[in-house]
Formats: structure tokens, sequence, C-alpha cells
């Protein structure tokens, strides 16, 4: 039996990655050969510049960025909430910060080293995108990394 790899790369802060995610794993349940897929996540940083340690509400980020108000904003983001509802996702992107990604995505190579990587990039996700959680934060990186099933002494040795 031949095995289809399918090599995805992602920032657990992006919103549109967590949509695709789901929208793939949908196509994957109807997909007759699903047990001959193999995921392999990999990591990817929307914006490497954003300054290690610097948080900044998602919201006052995208307005900067984009140069568009805080009512376009909230309607810009209150469409890619419903289109993840349509997917079956909770998005609350009024609590969402907006942090460097350097250090959650050694918590997904090491999750994925225990066979994990899957459930510790859909918990960053839900945790940033949903519950307002600082993924840049070593001790809500840790706990995390526990909930998915990665030994909590080995996520607090990461670099």
């Amino acid at each position: 039996m031949s095995t289809l790899r399918i090599d995805i790369w992602s920032d657990v802060v992006c919103p549109w990655c967590y949509i695709g995610k789901r929208r793939l794993e949908t196509a994957l349940d109807r997909f007759q050969h699903a047990d001959e897929v193999e995921l392999h996540w990999h990591s990817f940083q929307l914006d490497p510049s954003h300054p290690k340690g610097h948080r900044e509400p998602a919201f006052e980020m995208l307005a900067k960025k984009t140069g568009a108000s805080t009512a376009q904003v909230r309607a810009m983001t209150r469409q890619v909430s419903d289109l993840a509802a349509a997917e079956g996702l909770t998005y609350d992107l009024e609590r969402s910060v907006s942090v460097n990604t350097i250090d959650a995505h050694p918590l997904s190579h090491l999750a994925a080293a225990h066979g994990l990587g899957d459930q510790m990039h859909e918990r960053l996700l839900r945790a940033h995108l949903g519950e307002g959680e600082i993924v840049a934060d070593p001790d809500t990186l840790v706990w995390l990394g526990a909930e998915a099933g990665v030994p909590e002494d080995q996520t607090r040795r990461m670099p």
C-alpha cells in the first residue's frame, strides 16, 4: 500500500490556515483512502518581522498593517469568523493578540516527534483564534503542550 504525503506550511495565528485545515479534514473524511494519507505540518511565520516579545491586540495590528479603520477591521474579521463558523470553528478574534510565533513552532515540532503534530497544531490554532491565549508565552505553551499529550518537562526544555 502506498502512502500519499501532504506537506502543509501553516502558522498557528493564521485564521485562514485553520479554515483550510478543517476543510482538508472534511475532504479526507469523505476520501475512500484517507487511511493512506499522511499529513506533515511545517512551520511558517506570517510575520517574522513582528518583534519577539511584543504583544498587540490583533485588531490594532490589522488596522496598522492594512490602513483600515477599526470598523473596517471588525467587518473584515467578522467575515472570516463567519467562514470559520461554517466549518464548525469558533473564532473570537476580538480577544486575539498578535505575537511573534517563533516560540510556538518548536512545540509543534516536539509534538510531531511524539506523533502528536496534528493535535498540537489544532490546539495552538484554537487557543489563539478562539480563546485569546498568548501563543508566545512560555507557560501557556507548556500547558497547551500538556493538553495535547506532550511531556511537560520536554516542553519546558525547549529552546
